[in-house]
């Protein structure tokens, strides 16, 4: 799959967005709780989408897909939106019953939720941004139940 950056502008030379990606990502390798935020909390969600960019980079493991998230309600006014895109890692997922080890982080955030995981006939047109109901229903070639155990440094 394709791992197109979200953002405009993700590989343009910040270091305080590549030090806060980096110590994401280190948090997750090695299985530790963050403290507090690792720097400035992104003003807006381009900065945000841009962190997430140089922090996909680093992980080592392929883009399998794509989950839309919501965003916590006393963060939505920053953004201006309730939901965001984040990866799905190849590794991460399990199908048809097989089961593996899905760690947490002790000390940080973990939950099981349910999901209902929509397989994509095609990429959408890029420069799309308004979709009717069969339009949208058109490019899913699949709909299936799914369990997400959500852990977060």
């Amino acid at each position: 799959m394709k791992s197109t950056p979200i953002s405009a502008g993700a590989g343009r030379d910040d270091p305080e967005l590549d030090a806060i990606a980096t110590c994401f990502v280190a948090a997750r390798r090695e299985c530790r709780p963050l403290g507090d935020y690792p720097g400035e909390v992104p003003a807006d969600l381009r900065t945000a989408y841009r962190i997430q960019d140089r922090a996909i980079a680093l992980w080592p493991d392929e883009i399998a897909g794509w989950k839309v998230g919501r965003i916590p309600p006393q963060v939505e006014a920053r953004f201006g939106i309730d939901r965001l895109a984040g990866p799905i890692f190849a590794k991460g997922i399990r199908e048809n019953g097989s089961s593996g080890p899905m760690p947490v982080f002790a000390g940080g955030f973990a939950a099981i939720e349910a999901e209902y995981v929509a397989v994509i006939a095609a990429d959408a047109p890029a420069d799309q941004r308004r979709w009717s109901m069969a339009q949208a229903a058109a490019m899913i070639a699949d709909l299936r139940i799914g369990l997400e155990i959500a852990s977060s440094p």
